[in-house]
């Protein structure tokens, strides 16, 4: 990981001013949303020379009065520490290694509370299906059904939480709404009764309620923040998140924001609701580059807009006024070159896309490209044998092959092949002969499964997009997990930063 002695003053004043749990201050938590609104409305056209000044005034004027004052800071205060935060979170990153040197920060403190009690996240996915999980999240509560009684096996009390509130999606092309019967969290929390898991076990929306009261829980630093604040509440030390392969890197950040260190678990499917170059140029270099917790800038109110069917009116007159603020932080929040990059590499995704598309379906060979988890064995057998039995139920034909590493010890699959006659054990090369032994003409491969440690599995899903290749992936937490060095080295890797600086540019069309 990078560092250096030319270290953006921002980026150490970020670093060292942001609270490390949401405790006191608890970030813009003061302000009411017609103050948000107004002071972001009033901050917009600023320079960022001005924007500064301001930031040092501020600063300044808040840490004497801390010191006057350290275990009473009034209201006004906690107002101005809300107004500094605002004024932060409105100048992004300029460089990377600033931004590095922000979240190693947060890395650090968060990853020293990991044993004890544990909490289970299951990320909801919208929408639901006749006010049932769809299924892609339908494979997640599943997951949790799973990680819920090894964690009772071992011993531990786990709770779960399933967030989401009442979601809708509008069709851009037609205007439909497509509009949820129930709240995510209530569908799930239904769901995981039916399979026996005790409802004293399972926080759902009243949790949304208490922690996030009407703003409800609608993206994914909501999810982490719900979850954090019932993890204090009854000293979990341990966050399990289960989510999306695609937003498994954004997890990994916002739960280091609030102050933990997640283990994350991805279950994949045919079809997600996220796509991997979306991902990664837009909410994730947001929150890597900008916005650390969604919680207060225009992603908080893009978000509602996008998803809430109420939030538009309930805003009212602020409507156009949020708007604006919006639209001008999608100018300000995505420079010029990071948009050029975004395009190249959406080519590749649609040219990906097409070539699963055009995969062979007269054959139904299916491969496996497997990097094994330390102590994480018993999963990762689970998870093969459900990749042979669908395939095997559809066509009794199949042949599985599974790609291994020859440094892995491999004994218990070995065991498994002798139960399988199907699969066939293969050792491996570098991803480009992952790649070609995917695309050999004469094997004839449908489907093609990627089983990894967490903290590599987007990175290296990003890498297959590059060689034509979209894979159906599921991650395990690998022990201390560093997710910061992971995006790091993917962006280096990825945006090829211009020569000339960033530019703004005209609205993200995403």
């Amino acid at each position: 990981m990078k560092h250096t002695s030319n270290i953006d003053f921002f980026a150490v004043l970020k670093s060292a001013f942001f609270p490390s749990e949401r405790n006191f201050p608890l970030y813009t938590d003061s302000l009411s949303n017609k103050e948000k609104i107004e002071f972001l409305e009033s901050i917009q056209l600023l320079s960022l020379d001005e924007k500064k000044r301001i930031i040092i005034k501020l600063f300044n004027r808040i840490q004497n009065n801390q010191t006057k004052n350290e275990f009473n800071i009034d209201k006004e205060i906690e107002k101005e520490t809300s107004y500094l935060i605002l004024l932060l979170k409105s100048i992004p990153f300029t460089k990377q290694e600033d931004a590095d040197y922000y979240w190693n920060n947060r890395y650090d403190y968060s990853k020293k509370e990991q044993s004890g009690k544990v909490l289970i996240e299951v990320a909801a996915a919208h929408p639901l299906i006749k006010g049932k999980p769809k299924p892609e999240f339908k494979e997640r509560l599943l997951q949790t059904i799973e990680l819920y009684n090894y964690e009772k096996a071992k011993g531990n009390s786990p709770i779960i939480y399933i967030p989401g509130s009442l979601h809708y999606i509008e069709d851009k092309e037609t205007g439909e709404k497509i509009v949820d019967s129930k709240t995510l969290s209530e569908a799930g929390k239904k769901f995981l009764i039916k399979k026996g898991i005790p409802k004293e076990s399972i926080f759902a929306y009243m949790s949304n309620l208490r922690y996030k009261g009407t703003d409800g829980v609608y993206n994914s630093a909501d999810e982490c923040y719900v979850a954090t604040q019932i993890a204090k509440r009854f000293h979990c030390q341990r966050i399990i998140s289960i989510t999306s392969p695609v937003t498994t890197y954004r997890k990994a950040l916002i739960y280091n924001e609030f102050g933990y260190n997640p283990e994350i678990y991805s279950v994949g499917t045919e079809e997600l609701n996220h796509n991997y170059i979306g991902e990664l140029f837009w909410s994730l270099y947001i929150t890597y580059m900008n916005d650390q917790d969604w919680q207060s800038g225009f992603l908080a109110f893009l978000t509602r807009l996008e998803r809430d069917i109420d939030y538009p009116h309930t805003l009212g007159e602020n409507l156009n006024r949020i708007l604006n603020i919006i639209n001008n932080g999608k100018n300000t929040s995505i420079p010029q070159n990071v948009k050029d990059q975004r395009k190249k590499w959406m080519n590749l995704y649609i040219t990906a896309n097409q070539n699963l598309k055009n995969a062979d379906t007269t054959n139904t060979n299916v491969l496996i490209d497997l990097i094994r988890v330390k102590e994480k064995s018993e999963f990762e057998i689970k998870r093969i044998k459900s990749i042979l039995n669908s395939n095997l139920k559809e066509n009794p034909d199949t042949k599985v092959v599974i790609l291994y590493n020859l440094s892995d010890n491999i004994e218990d699959i070995i065991e498994l092949s002798n139960q399988y006659p199907s699969i066939i054990l293969e050792p491996k090369g570098e991803i480009t002969n992952v790649v070609d032994t995917y695309q050999n003409q004469n094997r004839h491969f449908r489907k093609f499964y990627a089983m990894y440690p967490s903290s590599i599995a987007m990175k290296r899903t990003i890498e297959y997009i590059k060689d034509g290749v979209i894979p159906i992936v599921s991650s395990l937490p690998d022990e201390n997990a560093n997710y910061i060095e992971q995006i790091s080295s993917l962006f280096e890797e990825v945006l090829e930063p211009a020569i000339s600086p960033p530019t703004n540019s005209d609205n993200d069309s995403r």
